[in-house]
């Protein structure tokens, strides 16, 4: 055989070669690409039962379908099914809401399959730890190696549930009672009784005579590097001891970085890992010698260190073309741990009375489109419950290569020289007046994104940055006595109260326009000076925010409702403290010609004819005034689709086989059920079922459709749907 020929390849082994790397090729895109597999597999689950939805997510949480091998990421409200994996990586957890009410907390790096038998919810934790909280009384089955053991939870309780390398799975309890059974045994679980199952289902009790006081569990505290954070504990045996009070970042204490022993029950720290989750326990002998120990608790330290500003440079300048109106500025700052919020604020005042910007961003970096002038900016972390410290404040501004501005360093307010109170000999002091210039300021309030109660109390702890109020010190003054009232009149003021500082934060209960006033009162609880000059703050919500979607449709049953004038119901969240909201509709970008619609919840009906239209809403209060700057405009489509059933496939049967010989070929006929309405059908035969690669797409004005070419070799698909001008029903069945 000749040299060059053994080295050669046939045509067959050509062929095999280009075939396999094809289908590598297509599995290595759609391995890239996951989610094209998981648009194309989700809709196959329709069959299978859903039981719960992801509540919330945060970093790297995945799911895996029940009988895939694949991992795909799992993103906030997806619907979850039986037998459905989900997993949660390094410093990430995931909440899912399952159809019974009872939530079911992820934490790192932790694995479980959710199962339902009957009405019967089933956990398969099999790697990490999961917190279950019932709102309810409520049932969560267990499964252990087959076997199954049932939580029974009471109203308002919580559970964590860690498995551990041995495959034992520790119940205790966070808030509430519960009780754990088998077909053995039962063991209920409260406030320092705890249980383990073993692999057998053999239950074990646990008790907990250490209790946490401070921090609460899975607590998030906001530290600065000179705060200090107190831990406590209380200890219920008869002997006091030492403790040894321990720190690691693993729930199993592999990586302890912290231990301390001291005869007290709390200590203080002052240094501490920032933006950090970390575990910690206590451990003490009791009056047998035997070592006990408390529960782990969780907690997370995030620095509230003001946020470090980098770009642009404090009174720079930024050019801007001749011929150009803005320009877009990137601004950037230091950021902080994974999923951290911030507030950012630009103004064209020092003093930011002049808010440009009041956003929430999730990223250290936004991008502005700008004109020529002077801003000013700062940012703070967005915390819940907490008022992070803001940032330095910066200043640049935008010149035309025509101009150089020269920003002037804002000047600062000469304070008022105080007058002095003389005071005379047994009598009283001389009443002045307060010295406070009158002033108006608008507010925003910021709330807890995970808030979904219209209660007015949860409304008002839900508020993340309350009002704070300031006034000038007075000579002389011990006490302030402070008003606030929702009128300019104070007859009635729903705060009235006497403070030793000269500030007062306090929490609003509805928007809009809020007056206060202040007087001093000395040692002798003698007013010092008259009330103050009213002052005005304008307490105002976050804008609408409208759902991500461009299109709205009505379905009609008659062809004569396509150009009738119908009703389109547009929805989005609740904004807390609303009373109504006002809809503005238009066809231009405008609104110079606009219609208007109030509606009292978080929805509307817009009466109007199909088309391209902008929508833009504000908030209103109970007097129905606005106290929200505009939603962003949404360009939405209405449609209005004529309602059309889908074709029911007749001839040819499924899988039936056609034999031609040599170049004839018989006629094939198509025929399928007659839709009311229908103008044409539209026929699509294809080689793949996916219908990606058409043999065939015609449009028929009859139910029925003879072919008579010859279309290939091999299988082909075929489907039909009924069309009436732009309406159209879903495809038929495939054959």
């Amino acid at each position: 055989m000749n040299g060059n020929n053994s080295l050669g390849l046939s045509s067959l082994d050509k062929i095999i070669v280009l075939i396999s790397s094809l289908i590598a090729g297509v599995f290595g895109y759609l391995l890239i690409n996951e989610h094209i597999v998981m648009d194309y597999f989700l809709p196959k689950k329709v069959g299978i039962v859903s039981i719960g939805e992801v509540y919330q997510t945060q970093n790297d949480v995945r799911r895996k379908l029940k009988k895939s091998i694949s991992w795909y990421k799992l993103n906030q409200e997806e619907i979850v099914f039986e037998g459905d994996s989900v997993f949660s990586g390094e410093n990430s957890e995931v909440v899912v809401q399952l159809a019974s009410g009872i939530k079911v907390n992820l934490g790192s790096n932790s694995l479980v399959v959710l199962k339902k038998q009957n009405d019967n919810f089933i956990l398969d934790l099999q790697v990490g730890e999961v917190s279950a909280e019932a709102s309810n009384e409520g049932r969560l089955s267990l499964l252990q190696q087959g076997d199954v053991a049932e939580i029974d939870f009471t109203q308002n309780s919580k559970l964590s549930l860690v498995k551990s390398k041995a495959g034992d799975i520790s119940v205790s309890s966070i808030a509430g009672r519960a009780l754990v059974r088998t077909q053995a045994d039962s063991q209920r679980i409260e406030k320092n009784i705890g249980v383990s199952i073993d692999k057998t289902l053999k239950l074990e009790k646990k008790t907990f005579p250490i209790r946490m006081v401070e921090p609460t569990a899975g607590a998030i505290i906001w530290k600065s590097f000179m705060e200090h954070i107190v831990f406590s504990w209380e200890y219920q045996g008869l002997k006091k001891t030492d403790y040894t009070l321990e720190f690691a970042k693993d729930r199993q204490f592999k990586q302890i970085f912290y231990s301390q022993t001291t005869p007290e029950n709390r200590i203080i720290a002052k240094e501490f890992p920032m933006d950090e989750t970390f575990f910690w326990k206590v451990q003490t002998k009791d009056e047998s010698g035997l070592v006990v120990e408390s529960k782990v608790r969780k907690l997370t330290v995030r620095s509230a260190e003001p946020v470090k500003l980098i770009y642009p440079l404090h009174q720079g300048q930024i050019q801007i073309s001749d011929n150009k109106d803005k320009i877009s500025i990137p601004l950037e700052w230091m950021g902080k741990s994974l999923n951290t919020k911030y507030v950012f604020n630009m103004a064209t005042d020092v003093s930011f009375k002049k808010l440009l910007v009041n956003e929430q961003v999730n990223k250290a970096f936004v991008r502005k489109n700008l004109g020529e002038g002077i801003y000013y900016w700062r940012v703070r972390v967005l915390a819940q419950k907490v008022n992070t410290a803001w940032s330095e404040t910066r200043s640049f501004s935008i010149v035309s290569h025509r101009e150089i501005v020269q920003e002037d360093e804002p000047k600062e307010e000469k304070e008022e020289k105080q007058e002095e109170v003389v005071e005379e000999k047994e009598q009283k002091e001389k009443i002045v007046d307060f010295k406070m210039k009158a002033k108006s300021e608008d507010y925003l309030l910021d709330f807890d994104q995970t808030l979904s109660s219209r209660d007015p109390a949860s409304v008002k702890k839900a508020i993340l940055n309350p009002p704070k109020i300031v006034w000038p010190k007075q000579t002389g003054a011990i006490t302030y006595r402070v008003q606030i009232t929702e009128g300019d009149s104070f007859e009635k003021p729903f705060l009235d109260k006497f403070m030793s500082s000269n500030s007062l934060e306090w929490t609003p209960e509805s928007s809009g326009m809020h007056y206060w006033r202040v007087k001093a009162i000395n040692d002798k609880k003698e007013e010092i000076t008259k009330w103050s000059k009213t002052q005005k703050i304008n307490i105002k919500l976050p804008p609408i925010s409208y759902p991500k979607l461009n299109k709205l449709t009505k379905s009609v049953d008659s062809p004569k409702g396509l150009n009738a004038d119908h009703k389109y119901k547009l929805k989005w969240k609740d904004v807390p403290m609303a009373s109504y909201y006002l809809t503005e509709i238009s066809q231009d970008a405008t609104f110079a010609k606009k219609k208007q619609f109030v509606s009292k919840g978080s929805s509307v009906l817009i009466p109007t004819r199909s088309g391209e239209y902008f929508v833009r809403g504000y908030v209103l209060n109970d007097q129905k005034r606005k106290v929200s700057s505009a939603a962003e405009t949404l360009k939405i489509k209405l449609e209005t689709k004529l309602k059309l059933e889908t074709p029911k496939l007749d001839l040819p049967d499924n899988q039936m086989s056609i034999v031609t010989f040599g170049n004839n070929f018989e006629p094939v006929l198509f025929s399928w059920s007659k839709i009311k309405n229908s103008k044409i059908y539209r026929l699509q035969l294809a080689k793949t079922k996916d219908f990606k690669v058409l043999i065939l797409d015609s449009e028929v004005s009859e139910n029925s459709y003879l072919l008579t070419e010859k279309k290939g070799k091999g299988k082909i698909y075929w489907r039909v749907r009924a069309e009436y001008q732009s309406s159209t029903s879903s495809w038929s069945k495939i054959r």
